[in-house]
């Protein structure tokens, strides 16, 4: 069971990005697209968590820890958001992950 001071914030910060510059921009993108669907499943099962009411039911649990994202550069990120083929979402999801 899950006491209840626990503390949920190391289950909802997200580690520091992976430095990992053989594998094609490209990947590295798609590698962070599947990050972030498995990173928001957790933080929401870790918040919905967080909010039912003490006692907590035994069998209740957190999310899996936060995966890390890959790092993207200062000059990958600007030359992506210079590129016209890209969304502003696109564009607006690399901004959020490297700030």
């Amino acid at each position: 069971p899950i006491p209840e001071d626990f503390d949920f914030t190391p289950f909802l910060k997200t580690p520091e990005a992976i430095l990992e510059w053989d594998l094609p921009l490209k990947v590295r993108i798609a590698k962070n697209r599947e990050i972030e669907e498995a990173n928001d499943a957790s933080v929401t099962v870790t918040v919905e968590t967080r909010a039912v009411p003490l006692p907590r039911p035994v069998d209740l649990d957190v999310g899996p820890p936060l995966c890390p994202y890959f790092f993207l550069s200062d000059l990958e990120i600007l030359s992506l958001a210079e590129n016209p083929k890209l969304t502003l979402g696109a564009k607006l999801f690399m901004y959020w992950q490297h700030s």
